[in-house]
C-alpha cells in the first residue's frame, strides 16, 4: 500500500481543491455585479442622449410660464429622458450566483415602455443594453471568475 501525506504547497492546493465551490459562485456574483453596473450605466447615459429622432413638443413650464422643447424617443430605441423618473428609477440586483435582474424601481409606466402595450410600442432600453455589452459581460464573467479562482 501506498502512503501519501499532505506538506506545506499541497495543503494549499487540497484547501483550494475544497473551496472551488465556492470561490466559483464568488466569481460570479462579481462578474454579475459589474455587468448589471455597466448595463444600467449605459442606460442612464443613453437616456440623456440627443439629438432624438422621435416628434417634437412644446411644452409649457409651470414656473414662470416659460416653454420648453421635448423630443420624443421612436418605437426600437431607448425612452426619451422627460421628468427623469424612468432614468432614475433603473437599477439591478444580484441574486446569488444564480441571478441578476435589471429593471425599472417603482414606475408604472415603465412595462409599457419597454415591452409595448395597446397604445405605445415598445421602447426596449434594458434589452437594448444587454444585448450591446454581451461582450463586455463575457469579459466580466471571466475576469471575475478568474480572480476569484486564484
Amino acid at each position: 500500500m501506498i502512503q501519501i501525506k499532505t506538506t506545506g504547497k499541497s495543503r494549499k492546493v487540497i484547501f483550494k481543491i475544497n473551496n472551488i465551490t465556492q470561490d466559483m459562485r464568488k466569481g460570479i456574483r462579481q462578474g454579475f455585479y459589474f455587468s448589471g453596473k455597466k448595463i444600467i450605466s449605459d442606460l442612464r447615459k443613453d437616456f440623456l442622449r440627443k439629438p432624438r429622432a422621435g416628434r417634437t413638443y412644446f411644452l409649457r413650464k409651470i414656473k414662470g410660464g416659460r416653454r420648453f422643447k421635448h423630443v420624443a424617443s421612436v418605437p426600437g430605441e431607448t425612452p426619451a429622458n422627460f421628468t427623469g423618473k424612468l432614468r432614475k428609477s433603473s437599477n439591478f440586483l444580484v441574486r446569488g450566483h444564480t441571478q441578476m435582474d435589471v429593471g425599472y424601481e417603482d414606475v408604472d409606466y415603465a412595462p409599457a415602455l419597454e415591452f409595448g402595450s395597446k397604445n405605445i410600442k415598445p421602447r426596449p432600453g434594458i434589452k437594448i443594453w444587454i444585448n450591446r455589452n454581451e461582450r463586455d459581460i463575457e469579459k466580466f464573467m471571466n475576469r471575475e471568475i478568474k480572480k476569484a479562482l486564484k
